[in-house]
């Protein structure tokens, strides 16, 4: 019998000392031989969750564009760069959540991730000049408006996406339970192609929204 490797145990964490914090803390369900399997589950989500972000912001500002300026290009205005490492940072923390929690909770975390990271930014670079409270109510609205477009998504019942025995959510849900539960140590890019397509369809929707909002109705901050 090998010795477990406890360099992963943070002492001073509430339930760092955990053993079992390796399987998710269920050892009964999950079963995790080198510690690596929840590790390549995040690694994977965050990934295909970061590009998702950075893509659907770019969605966004293309569609902020059209609704404001036409096709008159020169009128054009995209996104600051922070806004865009807001959307790197709040898709990949989104992503790695994929795997444990329900699509609301990650579109929710992504999108109130991503305002504050991006404002924040922009505030700490001087290229801006946003109060705490535009900060925290932007954070909040992206964050609700996000959960909610995702909600009504998933409601949508679209055979062969999200509906159905060999649809993409189940390929995607059944990848990510495997490698949680250590029943396989790698992904092949044409799954990991079938997951990058799921996301970017589910980004659409609010993507699409957002633009709309963005330009129009609540928060003007990220075309700069």
């Amino acid at each position: 019998i090998s010795i477990d490797d406890i360099s992963y145990l943070e002492y001073d964490v509430l339930g760092g000392l955990n053993l079992w914090t390796y399987c998710n803390n269920n050892p009964i369900m999950y079963v995790d031989p080198d510690g690596n399997s929840i590790i390549l589950a995040l690694l994977i989500g965050a990934g295909i969750g970061a590009l998702i972000g950075v893509g659907s912001q770019a969605i966004t500002d293309v569609f902020s564009n059209v609704i404001n300026f036409g096709f008159n290009f020169s009128d054009w205005k995209m996104s600051s760069w922070q806004t865009y490492v807001g959307a790197f940072v709040g898709g990949a923390i989104g992503g790695a959540l994929v795997p444990f929690m329900n699509p609301i909770i990650t579109a929710a975390v992504t999108g109130g991730v991503s305002a504050l990271v991006g404002m924040s930014l922009e505030n700490l670079t001087g290229d801006a000049n946003h109060s705490i409270g535009e900060i925290l109510t932007t954070t909040v609205l992206y964050s609700a408006f996000s959960g909610l477009t995702a909600g009504l998504l998933n409601g949508v019942k679209i055979p062969k996406i999200n509906s159905g025995r060999g649809s993409l959510s189940a390929i995607q849900k059944q990848i990510y339970t495997k490698l949680i539960k250590g029943q396989i140590s790698k992904v092949s890019m044409k799954t990991i192609e079938k997951m990058m397509m799921l996301n970017t369809i589910n980004s659409i929707l609010p993507s699409i929204m957002n633009s709309i909002l963005n330009g129009n109705i609540l928060i003007p901050y990220k075309i700069v």
